[in-house]
């Protein structure tokens, strides 16, 4: 996000409960190259989709990697990749450079190429349920209608794949679905 000085330590939060839920307390240190999690950032490519609900996740992952520090972006695959750590877990962080619909492609060969099960992979992806900055870590489970996390779920051929919803309201009456998601947001709601 443009200013991520409320919601980063939100999500940092979030990650941090994620990784002691997953790899305990006393989990060793890793080397960032042996990466224990991959976190994406769901996103649709390109100057239009840029600051939509929709890319929420891109703007939440660009945020978190920035204030811990992580390494300059460099493309791999079918992907923008940065690595860094996030308290005690190393980190690949990744944005798709597929459409959202076709994201799974990328973040199942970025598993496979960095040794990880669908239990390290975390997408953080909008999420129209949550009130707009509300977020909400869940393993598994459906995809809700987002085709991000449905077409996840296919290449990895499992949903056990944990996810940081990240709110992002209900469009107001009258508005479609697929035209609110591609909206910037608000002025009271961006920060």
């Amino acid at each position: 996000m443009a200013s991520s000085s409320s919601l980063c330590p939100r999500i940092l939060s979030a990650l941090r409960r994620f990784a002691t839920l997953t790899f305990g307390e006393s989990a060793p240190l890793p080397a960032v190259e042996n990466a224990r999690v991959l976190l994406v950032g769901l996103n649709n490519p390109g100057s239009a989709y840029a600051g939509t609900r929709h890319n929420v996740g891109e703007d939440a992952l660009r945020a978190a990697a920035l204030r811990h520090g992580f390494g300059a972006w460099a493309h791999h695959g079918n992907a923008q990749i940065s690595t860094g750590r996030v308290g005690d877990v190393g980190v690949v962080a990744a944005l798709p450079s597929t459409y959202m619909n076709r994201s799974g492609a990328a973040v199942a060969a970025l598993a496979r190429y960095y040794g990880l099960t669908a239990e390290q992979v975390v997408l953080l992806h909008d999420d129209l349920d949550l009130a707009v900055g509300r977020l909400k870590v869940k393993r598994g489970g459906s995809d809700g209608g987002h085709r991000g996390i449905r077409s996840t779920a296919a290449s990895l051929r499992t949903d056990s794949f944990w996810r940081l919803r990240i709110g992002i309201g209900r469009p107001p009456d009258g508005v479609a679905v697929p035209a609110f998601v591609l909206q910037r947001f608000l002025d009271g709601e961006r920060e």
